[in-house]
């Protein structure tokens, strides 16, 4: 009974409200040395987001990111990404999060050859508020690129980032 009680009182105290706006993003940067052949990815993804309903938002992120292989070949990439996200198992300071995302990428190459694609994203993760309005977010994500006349990419990663809640009720 006292595990329910913990739960219930948990879940309470740091619920965000159906009504509040969500702004912020996540980056991370890559570094792949390989014989004769270094990598360089850098991505950078501010969203906005609108909880529908109490711990569930629905939004958008701008995904962009930088790839350098070699001297010779670099490319860019921009997407629109659809999310949802749910948090649950919060306490008064912190709350663990789950994000699915599913867009559309356009990657530009130095080559002046662009593809276009879709990409598929699964986040979990933890944010840490520092105040009602602030959060610093540490994710682990899952992300699936396929892009026309190219291979698949599959990559699993650690990213970090910030939001900010408007109209979180302080209680």
């Amino acid at each position: 009974k006292l595990v329910i009680y913990l739960l219930i009182l948990n879940s309470v105290n740091a619920q965000i409200d159906k009504g509040t706006y969500m702004l912020g993003g996540s980056t991370t940067a890559s570094f792949l040395l390989r014989d004769g052949s270094n990598t360089v990815d850098v991505n950078i993804a501010p969203g906005l987001g609108y909880f529908i309903t109490n711990n569930l938002a629905i939004g958008s992120l701008l995904d962009v990111s930088l790839n350098i292989r070699t001297a010779a070949y670099s490319s860019t990439i921009f997407g629109m990404n659809p999310y949802a996200r749910l948090f649950f198992g919060k306490s008064e300071h912190s709350s663990f999060f789950t994000t699915a995302s599913l867009g559309f990428i356009t990657v530009h190459s130095n080559n002046d050859k662009t593809r276009f694609g879709y990409n598929g994203k699964c986040d979990i993760g933890i944010v840490y508020f520092l105040n009602p309005s602030i959060g610093l977010e540490t994710t682990v994500r899952y992300s699936y690129n396929k892009y026309e006349d190219f291979n698949a990419v599959s990559r699993l990663g650690l990213y970090f980032g910030f939001q900010i809640y408007f109209g979180r009720n302080n209680d």
